[in-house]
């Protein structure tokens, strides 16, 4: 069944072979089959065991362990694949079997349950229950309870259970890992220690033409960078033209925004909203409310970010992806964000990046289009948009910058969402989608829902510019 038992393994397995295979994952499927989907693609067309294919799509919550808590080398499997696909999170119990190994696993909330006995007759019972097979209390040889991130395993072939620490320690040490992101991570640290390095090497410089100057030596003019101003900055709050153009209202901006200033969060509420539908309201509704559900329609808890911290992580990593079915050092070759919500000098450092990685061009597309045009200028202004950040893609950009920040009296932006959802739809249909990072700079995204139907639609990071314009706006004009 498997590369290793005659099937062509990943270095024979040319273009139009893997043509054949799409779509890999069924448009009409369950969520269970698109992971046995890909699971299966994992097996068939790749070099790597079960175990370890389990374990890249299920990892363990490894990004708030500490070293006592976490070998530091399984760690760096897990962002190893991290690198190479999101992880498949449930809540769920998983249970797999290729004819040689059998097992399962829960996912790192491990809010499912999962029973196990070992019987003195050499059999292994696993249920979400106990009880639902009958042993005998005296055949039972041991019993217990698979925790969150852990795999139960058993190999047929060796005739015994292999322990989940073995599993993995065994997976964590056959390939250096470690050395392979150390060499290709990029992160936004990194990005600013250069960036602050390059001014410093840049002012070095004008102090020394000013020395030249001053001996009479003419010496090129170098210029350090400004500061990055908005035509905005003096506008007070209530006469800035942006509000009704993104549809801000007062309500938005003292009963959402102005907590996030005094508490640091977003106004809590109770669960689900008695506000009419949005296809039925006779007011202008922003479209991330036609996405807003009336009720709680699941009985879960939702997640504690203080008591389960160690199973929350923001942190993503974005831009092109490397062949899903290698193990390879350049997997690595990624950005590292610690949140998708993005502050300024974060998409300013980004926007600049080939100075430091050259092979990391990036492209800005801009989101508006000519006022003149009327509603008849906004789809083919989405057509344009999604042209050229697949051009942006042939040019070999790793990243694309959407961008409304020019919208005026006389450009009108097309809806971020709708100019996400277009573009990440149209690479998926030229198959190009995993060849460059999105990232949207957008008046729009002002709650933690906009940020959820944003990312959920294909952006993999926002920065909202004018939610901060208008923090800073609220701290001055209101002297704190």
């Amino acid at each position: 069944m498997r590369a290793r038992e005659g099937v062509v393994g990943t270095s024979q397995l040319n273009n139009s072979e893997l043509q054949k295979l799409l779509p890999i994952v069924e448009d009409m499927g369950s969520d269970s089959m698109s992971f046995d989907n890909v699971l299966e693609l994992l097996l068939l067309a790749g070099d790597i065991p079960l175990p370890q294919a389990v374990m890249m799509m299920i990892p363990e919550a490894w990004q708030n362990h500490s070293i006592e808590t976490m070998a530091s080398e399984k760690r760096s499997f897990y962002e190893w694949a991290s690198t190479v696909m999101e992880p498949w999170d449930g809540p769920a119990l998983f249970t797999f079997s290729d004819g040689r190994y059998i097992g399962a696993t829960l996912d790192r909330n491990g809010l499912r349950p999962a029973r196990f006995y070992v019987t003195t007759d050499g059999f292994m019972i696993c249920a979400s229950e106990v009880g639902t097979y009958d042993v005998p209390p005296a055949n039972v040889e041991r019993k217990g309870r698979l925790q969150p991130g852990k795999m139960l395993l058993v190999d047929t072939h060796e005739k015994r259970i292999v322990d989940d620490a073995e599993i993995k320690m065994n997976t964590a040490t056959s390939r250096p890992f470690a050395q392979w992101l150390k060499a290709y991570k990029i992160t936004l640290d990194d990005l600013f220690s250069k960036q602050k390095k390059r001014e410093a090497e840049v002012q070095a410089l004008v102090s020394q033409q000013q020395q030249q100057q001053a001996g009479g030596v003419a010496f090129p003019v170098i210029r350090t960078p400004t500061p990055k101003n908005s035509e905005w900055d003096g506008v007070p709050l209530a006469e800035d033209p942006r509000m009704a153009a993104f549809n801000y209202t007062l309500e938005t901006v003292n009963l959402l925004l102005a907590p996030m200033i005094t508490d640091g969060k977003e106004a809590l509420g109770s669960m689900g909203t008695d506000t009419p539908l949005a296809c039925l309201s006779k007011q202008v509704r922003p479209l991330y409310d036609y996405f807003r559900q009336l009720f709680a329609q699941v009985t879960n808890p939702p997640i504690d970010p203080v008591r389960e911290a160690i199973v929350m992580s923001l942190e993503t990593f974005v831009g092109p992806e490397g062949n899903l079915l290698e193990m390879t050092a350049q997997q690595c070759n990624r950005l590292s964000l610690p949140s998708p919500c993005l502050f300024e000098d974060e998409v300013d450092v980004i926007r600049g990046m080939s100075q430091f990685y050259p092979a990391w061009t990036v492209s800005t597309v801009d989101l508006t289009f000519d006022a003149s045009e009327g509603p008849s200028g906004y789809v083919p202004a989405l057509d344009r948009v999604c042209a050229q950040v697949e051009a942006a893609i042939d040019a070999n950009h790793k990243v694309a910058i959407l961008s409304d920040t020019k919208a005026s009296s006389s450009r009108v932006a097309v809806s971020a969402l709708i100019a996400i959802g277009a573009v990440h739809q149209h690479l998926l249909s030229v198959k190009k989608r995993s060849k460059i990072a999105l990232v949207l700079e957008t008046a729009e995204a002002r709650e933690v829902h906009h940020f959820c139907v944003l990312l959920g639609y294909g952006a993999d990071a926002v920065c909202p510019y004018l939610a901060y314009d208008i923090f800073r706006k609220l701290r001055a004009e209101n002297g704190k």
